[in-house]
């Protein structure tokens, strides 16, 4: 917080900048999640939160443009400042551990924008904060796009959950069997169909983060695809 809202100032401390709703908000926000930080005609405003160039920002939902984070703080109604996630993200913050590997960068999380009609990733239910909105609001499907940049996203493997007790197993097994006999790799898992459902127990404990950042230029509107 203090290298994106200080600017490498000595003895600066964020929270001076923010009173106490934007300090909430910000400590309980990720990259993706969308900020109801003001009301016009019975409507929230939303802003995602992104970077760019490094630094936080808010992409602003109705001017389609990148937006200081202490200039919608110091334009908001803080007693309407709610935090609202994609349905697909991890609501509770964080990875998302992923069933669908190796496809997950691109149906568990928001992270094909293209994609995101098709999935329901556009889909956001509130996190937390103060409110007094609906439950759910579902984001225009253009969000994104604006006319000199759109907010880009890109998937990366965080971490392996903890495996379960079958692959624990199989993995020490066959392990062991290959130390003590110097068996080969395949014949210690059971040939190629014992070694392939390992590689996919383990492959299903991939979780998945996403960074969301401003790019400049046009990348076009979006286009349904199809499932493969």
């Amino acid at each position: 917080m203090n290298n994106w809202f200080c600017n490498g100032k000595e003895g600066c401390d964020w929270r001076n900048q923010f009173d106490e709703f934007w300090q909430k908000i910000l400590l309980k926000g990720e990259l993706g999640d969308a900020l109801a930080y003001s009301w016009h005609e019975g409507n929230p405003v939303f802003a995602v939160f992104a970077l760019q160039d490094g630094m936080l920002i808010g992409w602003d939902l109705n001017s389609k443009t990148a937006q200081s984070v202490p200039g919608l703080a110091s334009k908001s109604q803080n007693e309407r400042l709610a935090l609202y996630r994609s349905q697909n993200a991890n609501l509770d913050g964080g990875p998302t551990q992923s069933s669908f590997w190796p496809i997950s960068n691109i149906w568990i999380e928001n992270t094909n924008l293209l994609l995101a009609n098709y999935n329901g990733a556009n889909h956001y239910l509130y996190v937390s904060g103060w409110g007094g909105g609906n439950d759910n609001y579902d984001l225009p499907g253009d969000w994104y796009q604006g006319s000199a940049g759109a907010i880009r996203s890109q998937t990366y493997q965080a971490s392996f959950a903890i495996p379960g007790i079958g692959a624990q197993i199989t993995g020490i097994a066959a392990i062991a069997a290959m130390v003590a006999s110097r068996t080969p790799l395949l014949p210690a898992f059971g040939g190629p169909v014992g070694l392939a459902a390992f590689t996919l127990d383990l492959a299903s404990l991939s979780t998945w983060d996403t960074d969301y950042y401003y790019a400049p230029g046009y990348w076009g509107s979006p286009k349904p695809v199809p499932t493969p």
